[in-house]
């Protein structure tokens, strides 16, 4: 599988130590990046330092969604489930933002509906991860060979 394959579409399948090795590099450079913007802001005390590592790792974290989204996919292709489950997390996200954004517009009964929705997708992105965890199947199942 070259990277294209691995990284831009969501058929096929990828191995559990494969893509924890992938999301641990992928962690270790959001971290960095992360790390370089605090130590920007505490050392420097300059705002277009702070601004430029602040910025690299808002464009580091779009550029890596669709990739690590259709890597998740593979891994649960790999033991047998749908894809779809990716929706848990992403609509958690989705709904984290807009519990603030009603949060700072003063619309609290709005807000309550979109802390209901945070707390089920929240604990449907724990059984996805879960499911990222377990073993892949052995052989071939319907997303294809392991």
């Amino acid at each position: 599988m070259n990277l294209t394959e691995l990284f831009f579409t969501p058929r096929g399948r990828v191995a559990r130590g494969k893509y924890w090795m992938i999301f641990g590099i992928w962690l270790l450079l959001d971290a960095a990046l992360r790390g370089a913007m605090g130590l920007a802001s505490v050392w420097s005390g300059n705002e277009v330092v702070v601004a430029v590592f602040f910025w690299a790792w808002v464009s580091y974290s779009v550029v890596t969604i669709f990739p690590m989204t259709a890597l998740s996919i593979k891994r649960l292709h790999d033991s047998g489930r749908s894809g779809y489950w990716m929706l848990a997390p992403i609509g958690c996200q989705v709904s984290l933002v807009m519990m603030l954004v009603t949060i700072f517009q003063g619309n609290f009964g709005s807000t309550l509906l979109y802390v209901g929705l945070l707390l089920i997708t929240s604990l449907l992105s724990l059984v996805v991860f879960i499911f990222l965890l377990l073993a892949g199947e052995d052989g071939s199942n319907e997303y294809g060979f392991a």
